[in-house]
């Protein structure tokens, strides 16, 4: 039974070492993509885009200037994958979390 517990114990280690390394990795491509939203504000008929972002308890915005169709696409993808890596980051923290609970159930028996 103890043999068991040991080679559980090691995989789910396993397991955390390569949660943790994801989770950094993931980190540092998430500080790559920009923070924030866009926005689209017509004025006087003409479409403006900004970035919407948190500054405290404000909401800051940045003008981009007036973007093509192509532009506009790419930084919209480019806000899509840093809330899909963000979202990603939470759960591999929550699994992370599950594990060193486990270990700790596990070097208690």
């Amino acid at each position: 039974m103890l043999v068991n517990l040991k080679k559980i114990s090691d995989i789910l280690l396993s397991e955390l070492s390569q949660v943790t390394e994801i989770q950094k990795e993931l980190a540092d491509t998430v500080d790559s993509f920009p923070r924030g939203t866009i926005v689209k504000k017509t004025i006087k008929g003409k479409p403006y885009y900004y970035i919407a972002k948190r500054d405290g308890k404000r909401v800051r915005f940045s003008y981009l200037g007036k973007l093509d169709n192509g532009d506009l696409a790419a930084m919209k993808k480019a806000f899509a994958l840093r809330r899909k890596y963000t979202a990603f980051i939470r759960s591999l923290k929550r699994q992370s979390a599950s594990l060193k609970r486990l270990l700790k159930v596990l070097d208690k028996a």
